[in-house]
Formats: C-alpha cells, structure tokens, sequence
C-alpha cells in the first residue's frame, strides 16, 4: 500500500530530473536549495553520487561495443524499459527514500512544502562525466542538466578558508534558468540566494534572513591574504581555464 501511494504521488514527477553539476565549491548547494523555493520543483539539498553509478550503468547498456550490448541482451530476462523503469525509482529513492520517496513527502507536505499536484521536477547535484550524463540522458530524455562554475579564486579560497558564496544577480541568472528548463519565472529562488547564506558543509548552519550582497560586498578581496608565491601557482594552474570562462585574474 505505501508503495503505491509513492509512486501515484511521484509520479508526475519521477521521469523529470534536473541534474545539477559542478565542482567542489563551485555553488551547487545554494543552487539546488535555491530550485527547491520554486513551485515546480522538488529538491534534495544533499549530494546524490549514486545516480552517477546508475548513469554509468546505462551507458554500458546503450553504448558498449556492440558485441557486449549482444551479450547484454541476450543475457537479460527482462526488457530494457522494465530495466529502466527501476533504475528511475531507484534514482529517485536514493535521494528521497524508499517507497518512491513516501515518507520524505508526507513531512514536507505537513510542513507545506510539497504539492504533488503542482510539482513537475524533481532536482538533485550529481557528478557525471561525459560517458555518464550520455547514460542519463538515455535514461531521462526529458532530464534537464545546469552546470554551475564559480570564478577560480573564489573557489580555491573556499576550500582554503571556507568563504562564502554569492551569485551577483539572481533575478537573473533564474530567469536564465526557468528559460533553459521552459518554465514559468518564480521569484523564490532569487529570493532565498539574498536572504541565506548556504554552507557546503552539513556541520555549519545555513544563515537565514540575512542581507547576502550586504555581508559579500564588505569583506576584501579573498585574494589580498595570499602571498606572492600562492598567487604566481595560482596563475601558473589556473590561468588558462581562467581565461577559458572569461573571468580574469586581479593580480
């Protein structure tokens, strides 16, 4: 019975995913948690490294050298959709818990947070490489992909100093975002980037009702505690990829 009440109340939303990808300190938290304000989308704030593996295995199923795809089938009492029709529920119960994610849904739906009628998403940061996001989308033709990248002297002074995080425009970096997934522009996503400020990290609290551009804009820049050593290996690392994503480098 609770199988089934999972799986009706996910089911609008089960073959919809929105992978959100990026490196370490790279702001893929705030970005998932900032996803789950608005309306259409449901979303886990943690990590979800297992749907990596299940990508991995799809593409093994699709894009092997064609004697082993033979081997593969010809080995398999079961039909490819019943295959991935499981692979999809055990995807999302990963991230949401057994049962098509039941109980994780019954206490957000207490606390007003989900409507099973109203959402159409559900979204979760993995790590796929190429191979990987190829088996994804093979696995979920309608899955959505956002890769998120943060300038590199932010991100190497994060993992250093454990700064904080921002995006400088929110209003429109998701309207970006509800462009790129065909959705209706919510201002809750933008809202809850400026007013909280998110912490990779499970032991340190999420910052809430706080002015973000505020507490950003009077601290130095993080690069101004580095020596003349630290900032030429920087350079020497990281200039190209720098240049690459059009940031440039201050010093």
């Amino acid at each position: 019975m609770l199988n089934i009440i999972g799986k009706t109340l996910s089911s609008k939303i089960i073959k919809n995913p929105i992978f959100v990808v990026g490196g370490s300190r790279s702001g893929t938290s705030v970005l998932v948690q900032a996803l789950g304000k608005h309306k259409l989308i449901y979303s886990f704030k943690g990590e979800a490294p297992f749907i990596t593996d299940i990508g991995g295995m799809v593409h093994n199923l699709e894009y092997a050298p064609e004697r082993e795809i033979s081997y593969y089938k010809n080995s398999l009492k079961v039909s490819h959709s019943y295959i991935y029709d499981n692979l999809r529920r055990l995807s999302y119960e990963s991230v949401f818990g057994k049962n098509y994610g039941l109980m994780r849904m019954l206490k957000d739906m207490m606390h007003r947070e989900f409507n099973p009628i109203n959402k159409e998403f559900w979204c979760a940061k993995t790590f796929p490489n190429e191979n990987v996001a190829k088996g994804l989308m093979k696995l979920y033709p309608s899955g959505k992909f956002i890769l998120i990248h943060r300038n590199g002297i932010d991100v190497v002074h994060s993992r250093t100093q454990f700064h904080g995080f921002q995006i400088d425009d929110p209003q429109a970096v998701f309207q970006t975002v509800c462009d790129h997934l065909k959705i209706e522009y919510d201002p809750s996503p933008a809202i809850f980037t400026s007013t909280h400020q998110v912490h990779p990290l499970a032991t340190v609290a999420t910052s809430e009702n706080v002015d973000v551009k505020k507490i950003m804009s009077q601290r130095s820049p993080v690069y101004e505690s580095w020596t003349i050593e630290q900032r030429q290996v920087f350079k020497d690392v990281c200039a190209e990829t720098m240049a690459r994503m059009g940031y440039a480098i201050p010093f």
